[in-house]
């Protein structure tokens, strides 16, 4: 009488099948790692410091070390939300300066120094969601030297940009 081998080879199938199950659960596990990367890479690449925040930035910080040399507000300054009003400026002064803040439409503008506490930042910013995208923000720039100092600008679309300086 023959044996019938059919059914000698079920469980070989089995777990052939769970073989190349796992390692297809691991290749796809690989590649969704190695893609959230890129992606947050990307996100950050595309939200903070662009090109366009650079300038901006940079014409803000520009008009900062011309007219506010010597100013009030970096007296004891550790962090402070910043605007036209609160740079006690001359008449024309501060009407260019109110320009150049509408040009550039933020949120909110943060000066602070080169190294700053970052605990004491989110403590100027009052909106929740402003502080967990500084707070992110913070977590990927380099602090700065001791007598140096920074603005740290934050735009209604989550995209913020940030400059050091210092004076000569």
């Amino acid at each position: 009488m023959k044996k019938n081998r059919m059914f000698d080879t079920k469980g070989f199938m089995l777990v052939e099948t769970l073989l190349v199950s796992l390692t297809i659960a691991g290749i796809l596990v690989y590649m969704y790692s190695q893609f959230s990367t890129i992606n947050s890479s990307y996100q950050r690449l595309y939200n903070y410091n662009t090109t366009d925040t650079i300038y901006q930035i940079g014409a803000f910080k520009d008009f900062m070390v011309r007219y506010t040399k010597g100013n009030s507000i970096y007296s004891g300054l550790d962090a402070k939300v910043i605007g036209c009003h609160s740079l006690n400026l001359e008449t024309q002064d501060d009407e260019y300066c109110n320009m150049l803040y509408d040009s550039i439409a933020p949120e909110l503008i943060i000066l602070t120094k080169g190294q700053y506490n970052t605990d004491t930042i989110l403590s100027e910013v009052t909106n929740a969601e402003n502080k967990a995208v500084i707070k992110k923000f913070l977590s990927t720039v380099e602090q700065g030297s001791s007598t140096s100092y920074r603005l740290i600008i934050l735009y209604d679309d989550d995209r913020v940009a940030t400059v050091q300086y210092k004076f000569n």
